[in-house]
């Protein structure tokens, strides 16, 4: 890890203790870590969903290989617009499902296929 941005002090606290990071890769806000000089390899953009197309966009666009949390975009067009932008810059691009394959998901979803468990109305679930 060398930088971090967070709208909340103590994480980016918590990550420049840590991880020992230089408070010139501390940042509040996305757009200036983003108009800086290239400073890392990637990013992990966790941004709420509505907000992850500006900041995916700009990174893509400055050559960072993008760890993008689910879901991609809020439509259709927003992640067509990202897959464009990384693919024109050579970006690595990856959406963090990485629930889908884990046995007990599987499972689940074998059981609400099936019918086993009646029909879902709702479905509430916190990961540990």
């Amino acid at each position: 890890m060398v930088g971090v941005v967070d709208p909340r002090s103590y994480p980016r606290e918590y990550f420049k203790m840590a991880h020992e990071l230089d408070d010139s890769n501390i940042f509040e806000d996305w757009r200036p870590a983003v108009e800086k000089d290239k400073f890392a390899d990637a990013v992990i953009i966790a941004t709420p969903d509505r907000l992850h197309k500006e900041p995916a966009i700009a990174f893509a666009k400055k050559g960072y290989h993008i760890l993008l949390e689910k879901p991609m975009a809020v439509n259709a067009e927003d992640c067509e617009e990202i897959v464009a932008v990384c693919q024109e810059n050579g970006v690595m691009l990856a959406v963090g499902h990485i629930m889908r394959y884990y046995p007990i998901c599987i499972k689940i979803k074998e059981l609400i296929d099936s019918g086993a468990i009646g029909e879902v109305v709702h479905i509430q679930h916190k990961e540990p």
